[in-house]
């Protein structure tokens, strides 16, 4: 019988209740010990009681009552007691070391001590013990908390357990595990793993990041949406764009689009939602929305007149160089005249040097 911290307080007044009621009838319900010969200590508090509703062994004699299952002396009619004891219901005790009438006739050290010495409940060789405490071995100790002594005297807890409320528990995570995580022997364990670090958390057997982590956005198992992103543990579709996007372009969950497609990238533009070539497009030379005029043609983002500039004569990157000095309807020429084929053109004219 386990007898739990919180009713054995109540528990020890009952005794006392029982122990004067049996010795004011007479009767035998007192537990084993014979406390004329200093006996009743001893006896740690445990699940059993020292109440023994049996009779004595043998019929006691004349001038004896049965007390504690055995024959002791009873008290005068006058209810005095010779040798220095005390009668307590019809039965003459030694009050100074009887363990259930210790000091005072009922007074038990049930529990909370294990000996009585000169009228004095003792835990062996310290006071009875404290409210709340038992007397276990000779030591106060709390049996809610006592891994060596959890629920009762003596019953220690397993390897890797602690005691709590007076069972026997596995040995709690301080901090507690995060996530997915297990507490095994006081430790968190991710999976067959340690458990996550670095600010990591454990879903299922891995460690994710739940802060940018789409399938376990803020904690396990938290997914986003379609087209959200997770920022911060939290899922949303207004993600900024780093670097920012470009001219045009419009940042969409994070990512830059030009219309529908994705961001244009080096020596392109987004313009009215395409990407283009600003280098070359006349709609969109150098900018967008510049337009070169009708007998320009866009050349390295500048409007240019391919009929008469000599470096792009007849179109872009077209250099008439030293065979001649001039465009001329998109035609190199030397003086007005034809390109010199081979010899520089000087003075208008093609010297053969």
């Amino acid at each position: 019988m386990r007898i739990t911290l919180g009713a054995r307080l109540d528990y020890v007044t009952l005794v006392a209740g029982v122990t004067l009621l049996a010795a004011a009838l007479g009767g035998c319900a007192r537990g084993a010990g014979d406390e004329d010969a200093g006996g009743g200590g001893g006896m740690d508090a445990g699940p059993m009681l020292r109440i023994d509703a049996s009779a004595c062994a043998t019929p006691c004699g004349a001038g004896t009552v049965c007390y504690g299952g055995n024959c002791v002396a009873a008290c005068e009619p006058d209810g005095t007691c010779g040798g220095g004891r005390t009668c307590c219901g019809t039965a003459c005790l030694n009050l100074t070391n009887s363990f259930d009438d210790c000091g005072a006739c009922g007074r038990s050290c049930f529990g909370r001590a294990n000996v009585c010495t000169m009228g004095e409940c003792m835990c062996g060789t310290n006071p009875a013990c404290a409210d709340g405490t038992i007397c276990c071995d000779g030591d106060c100790t709390d049996l809610d908390t006592d891994a060596m002594n959890c629920g009762m005297c003596n019953n220690a807890c397993a390897a890797g357990q602690v005691c709590e409320g007076g069972a026997c528990v596995g040995m709690p995570c301080d901090p507690a595990c995060q996530g997915d995580a297990t507490c095994e022997m006081g430790a968190c364990r991710c999976g067959a793993g340690p458990d996550c670090t670095g600010g990591e958390t454990c879903c299922g057997a891995g460690c994710v990041d739940t802060s940018s982590d789409t399938s376990n956005c803020g904690r396990c198992g938290m997914a986003c949406g379609a087209g959200e992103v997770c920022m911060g543990g939290t899922c949303t579709t207004d993600v900024p764009c780093t670097p920012a996007c470009a001219a045009g372009e419009t940042c969409v969950a994070g990512t830059c689009m030009c219309g529908s497609t994705p961001a244009c990238g080096a020596a392109r533009a987004c313009c009215g939602g395409s990407c283009v070539d600003t280098t070359r497009d006349v709609g969109n030379c150098g900018a967008c929305g510049r337009t070169c005029s009708g007998s320009e043609q866009c050349c390295a983002s500048n409007c240019v007149n391919t009929q008469t500039n000599d470096n792009h004569c007849g179109g872009c990157g077209r250099s008439c160089g030293d065979t001649a000095d001039g465009c001329t309807a998109g035609s190199c020429t030397c003086g007005g005249g034809s390109e010199c084929l081979l010899p520089p053109c000087l003075l208008g004219m093609c010297i053969i040097l």
